[in-house]
């Protein structure tokens, strides 16, 4: 049997071009139609732009030209499609362009609709619930930034919790504290350098103050988050003893478990209520 295979890689062996176009010569193998560059795991030697003819039709100019050209009907494409998408989804662009940051999810969601000019549905719910969640989020933090604000510029009456310091010593109690909104607040003994004076820490032990007559003597390490708490606390005492033994489960006076089932619901036990005169 005659093997004619090796006459595949005789000169001129490669397709010929139509003589009635012009060509023009690959700047790419030098017109050899072979790759001129070391392989290591290719045994094709085609040159890849020319694919092994050695020429073109075209022009390097007309071709750079052609593909400018296609690039830009993709982008201009690509632009619709996200015009589109934008105007039947409104700020799910611009949401994922300020939260993919801190979301690989959404990282993954702003690359796909950069790419394509849009997200499936399934991917466009996932992206609505997660900024639903954000919203709601920003919505709590929004509140409390702006009560915590409110109560800042707002003057508050320090009495209420000298009063019910003394309702509560009148009681016969001794080492009164109270706690409610992250701080714990307790007297100063007769015998301290502050007799009467109601000292403020966190609830880790952090001295941020104390309250003398209508003053709060802040400590340095004392925040504004701080002193808004004692303002909320100053306010209404009993309503922020509530909060505490509701949400902790402890009495925010005495700081045992709340056991009874009606003390869990009111947040304070009958008894601590009535010596501190709430």
């Amino acid at each position: 049997m005659i093997d004619f295979s090796d006459l595949d890689n005789l000169p001129g062996a490669g397709p010929e071009p139509k003589k009635d176009r012009p060509t023009f010569p690959c700047q790419s193998c030098g017109g050899t139609g072979k790759y001129l560059k070391p392989r290591r795991h290719q045994s094709d030697d085609r040159c890849f732009p020319c694919g092994g003819r050695g020429f073109f039709y075209q022009s390097h100019g007309d071709r750079m030209k052609r593909r400018q050209q296609e690039a830009a009907r993709k982008r201009a494409k690509l632009e619709t499609a996200q015009a589109v998408f934008d105007a039947e989804n409104p700020g799910v662009s611009e949401f994922l362009a300020q939260n993919a940051h801190w979301s690989n999810f959404l990282r993954e969601m702003l690359d796909t609709y950069r790419q394509q000019g849009a997200l499936n549905p399934g991917q466009l719910r996932g992206v609505q619930s997660t900024r639903a969640k954000v919203a709601e989020l920003d919505q709590q933090r929004n509140a409390e930034r702006e009560a915590r604000a409110a109560a800042r510029r707002t003057p508050v009456d320090l009495n209420p919790i000298h009063k019910m310091f003394a309702k509560a010593k009148s009681a016969g109690l001794s080492k009164l504290q109270y706690r409610a909104e992250g701080l714990v607040l307790s007297l100063a003994k007769p015998t301290s350098a502050n007799p009467g004076a109601i000292y403020v820490k966190r609830r880790d032990g952090t001295y941020v103050g104390k309250v003398v007559a209508q003053t709060f003597n802040a400590a340095w390490e004392a925040s504004e988050e701080d002193k808004a708490a004692l303002r909320i606390i100053a306010e209404n005492p009993a309503e922020a003893a509530e909060r505490y033994g509701r949400k902790t489960g402890q009495c925010s006076c005495c700081g045992r478990e709340l056991t009874d089932p009606a003390s869990i619901a009111a947040g304070i036990g009958p008894v601590c209520a009535t010596k501190w005169g709430f």
